[in-house]
């Protein structure tokens, strides 16, 4: 159940580009807890919390704390001193005090004065408040290039993990089962299922390949389903980790999509014409969501097929889909335009 109307979520999303980041006089409504793993920069989703502004006095916000799934800690306090901000958390015996070192537009990065290694993220929950993507779309409007990426990481980082099983789970089951069967993207194959399928006759294709994941947030890079999609064992293991473009000397091909040198003669892999833009817009997604970058000569041909095979209606509803799981969007497919907003993804 949805806790807050999007009339409140247009309050707080009005206060938060007045000042570019979260006022901590303001914090009322929905919040995802993480905590980091600095060795491997992993989070860890500890629970979901609903903030409750209680009193403020001087320099000091009390909220209390609402968690269905866990009592993470009953309050917080946030003060401010000597110019910096601290927020106490109630646990146990005695509160544990960390500062304030990160503040965005929808996260509030929190580090242990006493444990730097412990850190706690505050992410603004935009699906349980509702949050109006088209009305921040509209903020956006007069930011380019790394101004908009920055902004749009901020809008779609830490987003809620389904692990790996859990997302196939969701992809297989619901996201793209359609009244019992699921379609390769590469090849156009259906499959009957209803569940995972053996992996031997229908696979799980990472667009951005795992061996080229690099550091940091493998577990959510794994698991996030924008970027994941159903295909059949062959066309993945075909598909290998080569890079995306147009092939013009075909080694192999199945259903629309190529295996075969580019006209640079490198090995690449085109998929079939009505998954090019899918393709393009979930290499763009992930590029921006981690902060990753995409040779030059894949994103030419990438922002080719983004204008070639534009957003139809069921890539759409998959977007709304995988928000109602991840709790965040693909921007991409929501406003296409922004990627002629940034000159180098």
């Amino acid at each position: 159940m949805k806790m807050f109307k999007k009339i409140l979520a247009g309050i707080f999303f009005f206060c938060s580009i007045n000042s570019f980041s979260l006022d901590i006089n303001n914090l009322n409504g929905a919040y995802s807890v993480l905590r980091n793993n600095s060795a491997n920069s992993d989070y860890e989703e500890l629970g979901q919390i609903n903030l409750i502004k209680d009193k403020i006095r001087g320099q000091y916000t009390k909220y209390s704390v609402q968690s269905e799934e866990r009592d993470l800690f009953p309050e917080l306090v946030f003060h401010n001193t000597n110019g910096k901000i601290y927020v106490e958390l109630a646990s146990g015996i005695m509160p544990v005090l960390y500062e304030v070192t990160e503040n965005t537009d929808f996260s509030l990065k929190l580090v242990n004065i006493d444990n730097y290694s412990d850190i706690i993220t505050l992410s603004f929950n935009k699906f349980y408040n509702e949050f109006d993507y088209e009305n921040y779309y509209r903020y956006l409007n007069e930011l380019r290039d790394e101004d908009l990426k920055q902004k749009l990481h901020e809008l779609i980082e830490n987003h809620y993990y389904l692990g790996y099983d859990g997302a196939r789970d969701e992809m297989f089951e619901k996201i793209d089962n359609v009244e019992g069967y699921v379609r390769c993207v590469y090849t156009g194959k259906m499959v009957k299922t209803n569940s995972i399928p053996d992996g031997t006759i229908m696979n799980t294709e990472h667009t951005w390949p795992q061996s080229k994941f690099g550091g940091g947030e493998s577990t959510a890079k794994k698991s996030d389903i924008f970027h994941l999609f159903p295909t059949d064992s062959k066309s993945n293991s075909r598909r290998s980790s080569y890079n995306f473009g147009d092939v013009v000397n075909v080694t192999w091909e199945d259903g629309g999509s190529l295996l075969g040198k580019n006209e640079g003669g490198y090995t690449s892999f085109e998929p079939r014409d009505d998954h090019k833009g899918n393709v393009a817009r979930a290499i763009f997604y992930f590029a921006v969501r981690y902060n990753m970058d995409v040779p030059g000569y894949e994103e030419e041909v990438l922002r080719k097929w983004h204008i070639s095979d534009p957003v139809d209606e069921n890539e759409f509803r998959r977007n709304a889909e995988i928000e109602e799981r991840q709790h965040n969007r693909n921007p991409f497919i929501d406003q296409p335009e922004l990627v002629e907003k940034i000159s180098n993804i």
